[in-house]
């Protein structure tokens, strides 16, 4: 269970952080 909200969090990070670049790239 608490391997399982470690990757969440990973994921959850890594998708702000694309989601980041992308506007970035954007602008």
């Amino acid at each position: 269970m608490k391997v399982k909200c470690e990757i969440n969090m990973r994921v959850q990070f890594v998708l702000i952080v694309y989601v980041f670049l992308c506007y970035t790239n954007e602008s």
